[in-house]
């Protein structure tokens, strides 16, 4: 009988080290499986990162482009600030002396008056260092191809820096003139 006893507790012994084992082997396996999602989410998270990663360093290769064709127009810009320095300073006293400019001097058609009349006014401004002499204002107006006004408004003389205003109506005869054909040009010795 010790011996059905010692092979009842072998078994006994063997059927709880079966159980271990597989409790042991199913513990094992929910590791395993615990470890292997948190490995694959791990995995996943790193491959969208290193996505972002390139994505963000396109975006530094487009903006780095940009800084370098922007820093291209500045060169360019502060050359043609120096070119245009440089003819500045090239200039002789003779360039600066009287030059004679129109400032806000606009016309208006007005044809339903009569006579019917072209209404110029501005200012006519010599920004030069020295006086210009016999300045006058040569208006033109076409109606069509025809010219209808062509006549000069004598200003006088403009001293340096200085300005006359102008407000004249120059007097025509026939229909309307053509919209926007009228010019204004200041002369002067």
């Amino acid at each position: 009988m010790s011996e059905k006893k010692e092979d009842m507790v072998n078994k006994k012994v063997a059927i709880a080290l079966g159980v271990i084992v597989m409790v042991l082997f199913s513990g094992i396996i929910v590791v395993f499986a615990y470890f292997s999602s948190a490995v694959t989410l791990r995995d996943n998270i790193i491959a969208m990162k290193d996505e972002e990663i390139l994505s963000l360093q396109s975006e530094i290769e487009t903006l780095e482009g940009q800084v370098s064709d922007l820093q291209d127009q500045v060169e360019a810009q502060q050359n043609q600030i120096l070119n245009l320095q440089n003819q500045l300073a090239s200039m002789t006293p003779a360039s600066t002396a009287a030059r004679v400019i129109n400032v806000g001097l606009g016309a208006d058609d007005n044809p339903f008056y009569n006579p019917p009349f072209l209404h110029v006014s501005g200012y006519v401004c010599n920004v030069g260092s020295e006086t210009a002499y016999n300045v006058r204002l040569h208006v033109t107006a076409y109606r069509g191809s025809v010219l209808v006004i062509d006549t000069y408004y004598n200003i006088g003389t403009i001293g340096k820096e200085d300005s006359k205003q102008i407000d004249e109506n120059f007097e025509y005869s026939g229909e309307a003139l053509t919209p926007n054909s009228w010019t204004m040009t200041p002369e002067w010795t």
